[in-house]
């Protein structure tokens, strides 16, 4: 079953014309081949030559030559527009290649542009070349946010729109109900594709514990030492029990009896595997009294979470940072390039939860993630906008089923259901 995943077609029409290479990066599960089949069933690229590992595992080039002349005898790639290579991380020395055809196609020697899947990051880094990374365009393929699950799963969305912020338009009540059932199950099992397709709770769970365990034991114990693995498992719980809150690399250092550096590596492997994201600080360097170097980290994966911790019952305080995940997630997969994600705090500890700031015009988007079913403007958003009144563009408070406008002080505050927040992130890129 193909699903068009439309943020993703898009961003590639948009790049491809621009760039002599386009990486597709992508974990584990979230249906690869299947993008490059819409690619190619779409008509977004025509006149390609289509390899996987399959077709390339048995071969030994000994140049990047070598691999031109193979691929032009054998698929007559030199007469093609476009070359796409399906998991090239498991290709021996594939960036070498790579490199050579993007350094032939800038010389006008051939005329070939190259697109290529890695499901795996963490070895990117390492391969990629100053003279490489301004010629290709990498996009980061995750699985489904909660707008595309709603639509895999036969939602009608057409008259979804920032409409609902008018407060004297009411969403049917029946409406609300099932996007509320939805997001339960959205909540519990999350994104996968081959996940949401699974038809019994047992059947997900499964494929689930087997997405983990492919994580853990092949990614992760193929880059770690034995006696390193060991310490990154104890660490995997630990970091899953600080999410949302300032770390301390010493900290953990100390209460894994590690050194820092180590500590610091396994940060390195969870965020370039796709588990957890960095957000930095915002902060004004002349205000003395503002966190500037600590850090907080979000799980991508909420599953993943509940898993670690074993953490089931959602009824207590914990579900708010899980909702708060939640929005940040959907603020990483739908902000634009040229938007920014942080957090302001200061030190006593008044904090906004996340700041989206255009990179370009400087302005600042402020999101907060409220539980509470009211259209209070929270107090740590008037001290931001104190000190920060002339930067600040718009101001958003997510909450539980609250769909509103108010003014205060020429500023307008936005009040939008945390289901619904992706319209707003949609709207905005029009």
């Amino acid at each position: 079953m193909l699903f068009l995943r439309k943020k993703y077609l898009s961003r590639i029409k948009k790049f491809l014309p621009n760039r002599n290479s386009l990486i597709l990066v992508w974990p584990r599960q979230v249906w690869k081949s299947s993008l490059i089949k819409i690619l190619i069933q779409e008509r977004i690229v025509e006149n390609f030559c289509l390899l996987n590992w399959d077709d390339l595992q048995f071969e030994n080039f000994k140049s990047p030559k070598e691999f031109l002349d193979f691929l032009d005898f054998k698929y007559d790639v030199l007469n093609k527009k476009v070359l796409i290579i399906d998991e090239a991380q498991k290709i021996q020395n594939i960036w070498i290649f790579i490199k050579y055809l993007v350094d032939k196609n800038k010389n006008w020697e051939i005329d070939l542009k190259t697109i290529i899947s890695w499901s795996w990051s963490l070895k990117i880094f390492q391969w990629i070349t100053d003279s490489l990374i301004w010629r290709y365009d990498l996009i980061n393929i995750k699985p489904f946010d909660f707008q595309e699950f709603l639509e895999f799963s036969w939602v009608k969305l057409e008259k979804i729109n920032l409409n609902f912020l008018d407060k004297n338009q009411e969403i049917p009540e029946f409406f609300l109900n099932e996007i509320k059932k939805f997001f339960e199950i959205y909540k519990k099992f999350w994104w996968y594709p081959d996940v949401i397709l699974a038809k019994t709770g047992d059947e997900k769970k499964s494929k689930l514990k087997s997405i983990y365990e492919d994580y853990l034991y092949k990614d992760i114990a193929f880059l770690l030492k034995n006696k390193d693995f060991i310490s990154f498992e104890k660490f995997l719980k630990i970091i899953a029990s600080k999410v949302w809150s300032l770390i301390s690399l010493q900290n953990i250092a100390e209460e894994l009896w590690v050194k820092r550096n180590t500590v610091e590596k396994f940060f390195d492997v969870l965020k370039s595997s796709f588990l957890f994201s960095e957000v930095q600080p915002f902060a004004w360097w002349k205000v003395l009294n503002e966190i500037k170097k600590q850090k907080k980290y979000y799980i991508v994966d909420l599953w993943m979470l509940n898993y670690l911790l074993w953490i089931f019952d959602f009824s207590w305080d914990f579900k708010w940072k899980i909702i708060e995940n939640f929005v940040f997630n959907e603020i990483s997969v739908n902000k634009a390039d040229f938007q920014d994600v942080y957090f302001w705090q200061n030190r006593n500890l008044t904090e906004v939860d996340f700041l989206l700031i255009d990179k370009f015009d400087k302005k600042i988007s402020t999101i907060e993630v409220k539980s509470w079913a009211k259209d209070l403007i929270p107090r740590s958003l008037l001290w931001f906008l104190d000190k920060y009144w002339e930067f600040v563009n718009k101001n958003f408070v997510t909450s539980d089923w609250i769909f509103k406008k108010r003014n205060l002080d020429l500023k307008e505050f936005e009040f939008i259901d945390y289901r619904f927040f992706w319209i707003y992130l949609s709207e905005s890129q029009k």
